[in-house]
This record gives C-alpha cells, sequence and structure tokens, in this order.
C-alpha cells in the first residue's frame, strides 16, 4: 500500500469514527480533519467536500461488511448459523461504531444521498443470503412459493428495521437470531 492510499485510509477511518459519533449533520470537515490528524486543507486534497468524504465511508464500510458475509457464508455450519454470522456483520458494525441516538440518521442520510451505493451494497448482501440459502442442505427451498431472492430482501429489511433500534447491541443480535431461527424453521428440511 502506498503512503497515499494509507493516508487515504486514516482519513476514511477517522470519518467513519466522527460520523458515527456526532451523525451526517453535525459532522464538519474540521472535525474530520481533527480526527485524521491532518490539516482542513490537506483533507481538501483528497475530498471535494463532506459528502465526497461520506461516500467514500459508505463504500468502505460496504465493502468491510460484504466481505465479512461472505467470509461467514463460506463456513461449513449449519444455514442457521451461517445466515445469522452473514447478517450480524451488519448489527455488529451498527451497534459497535455508531452511537445509538444517530443510526438511524445516519442510515437514512445515506439513503437520500447515497442511493445507488445503497442499492448495490443491498444486492450484493441479498447475493451472500441467497447464496446460503440454494448450498443449504438442511433447508428446503421447494415448500415455499417464495423465491430465495425474495427471501434474502425481506431478511435484509428486516434487519435494517433491527439495526436502527436505539437498544444495546446484545438484544439487537438476539432479535437477529429469532428473525433467523424463524425464517430457517420455515424452510427447514422435512423428514419424508
Amino acid at each position: 500500500m502506498s503512503a497515499a492510499d494509507s493516508r487515504l485510509d486514516q482519513i476514511i477511518a477517522a470519518a467513519l469514527a466522527v460520523f458515527g459519533r456526532y451523525g451526517y449533520q453535525r459532522t464538519s470537515m474540521d472535525q474530520i480533519a481533527r480526527a485524521a490528524g491532518i490539516s482542513r486543507p490537506a483533507l481538501y486534497q483528497h475530498f471535494s467536500g463532506k459528502d465526497d468524504v461520506f461516500r467514500a465511508s459508505g463504500e468502505r464500510i460496504a465493502d468491510k461488511l460484504i466481505s465479512a458475509a461472505e467470509a461467514a457464508a463460506a463456513t461449513d455450519a449449519p444455514a442457521a448459523d451461517r445466515l445469522y454470522r452473514a447478517l450480524a456483520v451488519k448489527v455488529d458494525f451498527s451497534s459497535g461504531s455508531l452511537d445509538a441516538q444517530f443510526r438511524s440518521d445516519l442510515i437514512a442520510e445515506a439513503s437520500a444521498r447515497l442511493p445507488d451505493l445503497q442499492a448495490s451494497m443491498k444486492a450484493r448482501q441479498a447475493g451472500v443470503i441467497e447464496k446460503i440459502l440454494h448450498s443449504a442442505a438442511d433447508l428446503d427451498l421447494t415448500t415455499t412459493s417464495i423465491p430465495a431472492r425474495d427471501i434474502a430482501v425481506v431478511l435484509l429489511d428486516a434487519l435494517t428495521g433491527i439495526a436502527q433500534q436505539d437498544e444495546p447491541a446484545d438484544e439487537l443480535r438476539r432479535r437477529l437470531r429469532q428473525l433467523v431461527d424463524l425464517t430457517v424453521s420455515g424452510l427447514a428440511r422435512r423428514p419424508r
């Protein structure tokens, strides 16, 4: 990694922390620069403004979450565990790095300012979940008329609702586990 790439990573990591702590509206370029340990003019050498930093931060989050979900999906665990772990990366991120009072605000800002990135991330996540559903020997997708892609999208929509709640991380994970267990029990392969 070059020095320029390393500096960019440092700035984005700092921006993520600032956005997570103060939300989009209350975050300034000065705060991001201070958190990154650089001057404001130096920050503007890399980004044209707060929206540009927000987009780069969103892209970084999306790539990290998808990589973590793909790693969870690639294990030999039962379908319920793989689904839970692949979906939990979003809960773990939002409860671990976003101040609870700004979770829903940041998701709303991302939807309003980065709809293309939101759509791309959702499609990528749905692909990971769909792959788990199709590859699970303990699930029988023929028992439902709902396509695997639609099941994945419904799970992701429910996950968004769970992740936005102002609740402790353990409670969010418990709710996600219940969602996954309900889904898997409805799709479980029945003995013949």
